[in-house]
């Protein structure tokens, strides 16, 4: 009988992980070589040239959270705040969260658009 793998070293940072921590390719029906944080920061560098080292002084530089809300990440599901650009330039802007990220992103970046959206609010911040 064949034991079970249940673990796996990564490529890049050669630590040993659960298989879990790998994504899983249905194309090969095998586990990717290199962790899911390993492959995160691939992927990042890869679109925005933002490699860990980086992603950890910018987010020192905004005091630990968001630059808009200033929320920090801790729930199981989002633990990394998202990379922001400029999708004109492509020039990195900041790190935001979720919700901050997706709202700028519905809004197309519009000064004019998301100034409106505070103006609705105000016109109606007495009802009830």
């Amino acid at each position: 009988t064949m034991e079970q793998i249940h673990s796996r070293r990564c490529r890049l940072c050669g630590i040993e992980k659960p298989l879990s921590e790998f994504y899983f390719r249905n194309d090969s029906g095998k586990h990717r070589p290199e962790c899911k944080s390993c492959r995160i920061e691939i992927q990042r560098y890869k679109q925005f040239g933002v490699c860990n080292v980086k992603y950890e002084e910018m987010l020192t530089k905004q005091g630990g959270g968001c630059a808009i809300c200033r929320c920090t990440l801790n729930s199981s599901r989002y633990t990394k705040l998202c990379v922001d650009h400029d999708h004109k330039s492509g020039k990195v802007r900041g790190l935001l969260c979720v919700n901050c990220n997706t709202a700028l992103g519905l809004m197309k970046d519009s000064k004019e658009r998301l100034q409106a959206m505070i103006e609705y609010l105000r016109r109606n911040e007495d009802i009830v």
